[in-house]
């Protein structure tokens, strides 16, 4: 199912939430590639890897901050962000299950006229 799948009505419904999660999200991979980069000394590279994988809790474990207060800040960064990442996939789920619902919904509306077609003739 595509983004242009979607019904209007759905899309309204979620779209503020969905904007500001997205919006959120690219923040906190900016803001924790920067802060990782200054306080680790990563490269831009390894600091957004180091963000994105820990976002994604993925966490492959190849990249970790060495320092206390990069150890801190990479403990700070996991409360705030996994939970806005989980939130963003919530919003993304209920659309989908919103709009097969609606599909459904729209058969069943379609079955039944079929049924109401045929007791008539």
């Amino acid at each position: 199912m595509e983004f242009n799948d979607f019904k209007p009505h759905i899309i309204k419904k979620y779209r503020g939430k969905f904007n500001v999660a997205l919006i959120t999200l690219a923040v906190l991979l900016i803001g924790g590639s920067v802060i990782f980069k200054f306080i680790e000394g990563w490269t831009w590279i390894d600091s957004f890897y180091f963000s994105v994988s820990t976002i994604s809790t993925v966490g492959y474990g190849d990249i970790n901050p060495h320092t206390e207060v990069g150890r801190l800040a990479a403990s700070v960064f996991i409360l705030i962000s996994v939970p806005i990442m989980l939130y963003a996939f919530s919003i993304f789920a209920s659309m989908y299950f919103d709009q097969r619902f609606f599909k459904i919904e729209e058969k069943e509306k379609q079955i039944e006229k079929e049924v109401e077609c045929k007791k008539n003739q």
